[in-house]
């Protein structure tokens, strides 16, 4: 109890001066950061970091570690006399599933502080919990089979081989620690350059040559037949035109909507979220072709002119999500006083960094034609010359109308876009060093009980050099073996994350990811080298 209590204290200590140090770090760097989103972003950003955020992340941090350390407390009270000079550390061997118990609440709560919702924080700890028990079954039937491979093939000609997979199987709970941090720790770097890869692709490539060079907006519709004229006239190409109908969503199938949502009490973020996108006022769009920036994902596209009560509707299928609805239902609108349904017939995929006139919601052409309406457009030139004739005929002849130069919004979301980029990149580098950091303690502190393990190996006079390549050896091939899985689980994380999550598409940068496997690889195997050799060097003189 007492070792428990000074551990305790050991480890307030440590984060106390641990906090001093981040918050002193942060005060020196801040102006820095400050300076540089001043001239990146040329507005009035100031970062603050005052009293409150301080005793927050000292809270946050105390309450952190305590339910860590609970394990090994547990551990150590309940392990007997006669087991602590066995080959496993002594605070390991009373270690249950129970005594995790307060770590995974207070990580549940955590994930669902930061995220605020309930179901992100549960898929976060359930996603680590089962990457967790994957590496459990994939490492048990790892060290198993090396069992096999020496007892069927004694590997009588290779000694290397055979203490080193002695080694794994004999130290299970130390060498599958080190291998379940490698594999989260890197899977989540993995997981954040392929999410940077993916949103990189999604805005810079893709579309580019397709992509308007103006964006017009407000065209009332008596104002359509001489827009038509003046286009004529001037010779501007029109890339697309589209109506645009207010609207609001008054049910769908028989729910009705709730309209004072702001008074409901809603039991999560979600359930909150889909009532808002239900009540929000909507914008209706009709016709009969998909455009280039589209693509249907579920049922059929509707085609022809509607001829019935009830027409056809496509739906954006993220949006369809969020409100709750799915192909064959019956979507009920108010359009200016009339109430107007719609059957779903199909889901589309939208790429909405085309800068099209994109909606969430296709109706078929026939039930909304003669409905008021404003006209969006996009055009496409061909010279910044042109580009200035064009928007000076349209302000001329329609004043009301408004035009946003797409060419220049997309390099300013560009600029913005490549520091949230550069910010996922440090993110992703923390993640990885706080990775090394503690595996290098792990490693350490294994390699130094090692020095009992590498006696009988003197006294038989086994040869320095084979003494060295077999404990560097188990680490470097556990080390190989955590970023093998590390990239298979990372790719599949963010694949069903960005595929399901947010239907974009998945970008696999396999040189980038290959770089940094191989930069932390060679980095971990030079240490782990030089460890081993202070151990053998300690029994030979």
């Amino acid at each position: 109890v007492s070792q428990s209590r000074y551990a305790c204290f050991h480890l307030g200590i440590l984060n106390l001066l641990s906090i001093l140090l981040s918050v002193s770090l942060l005060v020196l760097i801040l102006p820095i950061i400050d300076n540089f989103l001043l001239r990146s972003l040329a507005g009035d950003i100031s970062l603050v970091l005052n009293l409150k955020i301080v005793i927050k992340v000292f809270i946050l941090s105390m309450m952190g570690c305590f339910p860590a350390l609970l394990p090994v407390v547990f551990g150590a009270t309940k392990v007997p006399v006669s087991s602590v000079m066995q080959d496993i550390p002594y605070e390991l061997k009373g270690l249950r599933l129970v005594h995790y118990i307060p770590m995974m609440i207070f990580s549940l709560l955590m994930a669902i502080y930061v995220s605020h919702s309930l179901k992100i924080g549960l898929i976060f700890i359930f996603s680590v919990l089962i990457i967790s028990s994957l590496c459990f079954f994939f490492f048990k039937i790892i060290t198993l089979s090396f069992e096999k491979i020496i007892h069927l093939r004694r590997l009588e000609s290779s000694t290397l081989l055979k203490h080193v997979f002695l080694s794994l199987s004999r130290h299970f709970v130390s060498s599958f620690t080190i291998f379940t941090v490698l594999v989260l720790g890197f899977a989540l770097g993995v997981l954040i350059i392929q999410v940077e890869s993916s949103l990189r692709d999604e805005l810079y490539s893709g579309g580019d040559q397709r992509r308007p060079d103006l964006f017009m907006f407000d065209l009332q519709g008596d104002q359509k037949t001489d827009f038509d004229k003046v286009v004529q006239e001037n010779n501007i190409k029109i890339s697309t035109l589209s109506p645009m109908i207010r609207a609001r969503l008054l049910a769908i199938n028989d729910e009705k909507i709730i309209k004072d949502f702001e008074d409901q009490q809603f039991v999560s973020r979600e359930q909150g979220d889909q009532e808002r996108f239900r009540n929000r006022t909507v914008n209706l769009s009709y016709r009969n072709q998909l455009s280039w920036s589209e693509k249907v994902t579920d049922g059929k596209f509707h085609d022809g002119f509607c001829k019935s009560d009830l027409c056809e509707i496509s739906l954006e299928s993220s949006y369809a999500k969020r409100i709750g609805a799915k192909i064959g239902d019956v979507l009920h609108f108010d359009v200016s006083g009339i109430e107007i349904s719609g059957k779903v017939t199909s889901l589309r995929k939208v790429k909405w960094t085309s800068f099209e006139p994109n909606f969430f919601i296709l109706f078929q052409d026939g039930v909304l034609n003669e409905a008021p309406k404003t006209f969006l457009a996009s055009l496409k030139v061909t010279s910044l010359e042109e580009m200035k004739k064009v928007s000076r005929v349209i302000n001329t002849n329609f004043s009301n109308v408004s035009i946003v130069n797409v060419s220049e919004l997309m390099a300013k979301l560009k600029n913005v876009f490549g520091l949230m980029l550069m910010a996922i990149k440090v993110i992703s580098l923390l993640s990885i060093f706080v990775v090394v950091v503690v595996v290098l303690s792990i490693v350490f502190n294994h390699i130094e009980s090692k020095k009992s393990q590498v006696k009988p190996f003197h006294l038989v006079g086994m040869k320095r050099d084979l003494k060295l390549q077999i404990i560097s050896g188990e680490f470097i091939l556990l080390v190989g073996l955590g970023f093998f899985f590390a990239i298979i689980f990372g790719s599949l994380t963010s694949y069903f994350i960005l595929n399901f999550g947010f239907s974009m598409a998945v970008v696999f940068d396999v040189f980038k990811v290959g770089i940094i496997i191989v930069i932390f690889f060679s980095f971990l195997s030079t240490v782990i080298h030089i460890l081993a050799s202070k151990i053998v060097r300690f029994w030979n003189n």
